[in-house]
Order: structure tokens, then sequence, then C-alpha cells
């Protein structure tokens, strides 16, 4: 893995630029940069309120590589344990939004 040069705050407004690039709504996904890992929370979904495919969110993971390990606690899609599925989707009708 690449070591990323730059200040804290300059590296967390990199991470921020890659999930802009990717589309993500940021109203419903916290992030933060620490050091080695990123860390994401939260739900994740484009700004248009759809979901993501597989193939985009594995996009969004190698854009975060160089910023180190990955972690992630999220309502609709677990992405840990190199594996990437999908938990629950805006389309589920459970009653839930």
């Amino acid at each position: 893995m690449p070591k990323l040069k730059g200040t804290k705050a300059e590296l967390s407004k990199e991470v921020r630029r890659i999930l802009n690039k990717h589309r993500i709504d940021l109203t419903m996904l916290d992030y933060s940069y620490g050091g080695s890992s990123v860390r994401l929370s939260g739900g994740i979904w484009k700004n248009d309120g759809t979901e993501f495919s597989v193939e985009a969110l594995t996009y969004l993971i190698n854009d975060l590589y160089p910023f180190g390990t990955l972690y992630t606690d999220l309502i609709n899609w677990d992405l840990n344990g190199g594996t990437i599925r999908i938990i629950h989707s805006h389309n589920d009708n459970d009653g839930e939004n």
C-alpha cells in the first residue's frame, strides 16, 4: 500500500473528494480519515437515492485503498472480510425507508 503524503486535514479532504466523485449521498454517510484508515458508517446511496452496484462499490473501495484499512458499519452494505453484499435496500418492503 503506497504511503500518502499530506496532513490529516488534506487527506480527509481527499477522501471526501473521492466520495463525491462516486456520487455518494453524504447526508446519509459519515466518514472519517485517521492516519492509516478510513471509516464509513451510516448508509451508502447515490446522490439521487439509488442503490450502488457491487461493481461501483468495488471501484470506490479501490479508490480508497491507498488511504489504508477500510472499516465500515453500514446499514445497507457489508463491505467487510473481502466481500461486498447488500444488507438492506431502499426497495425492501419492510416498512422502512
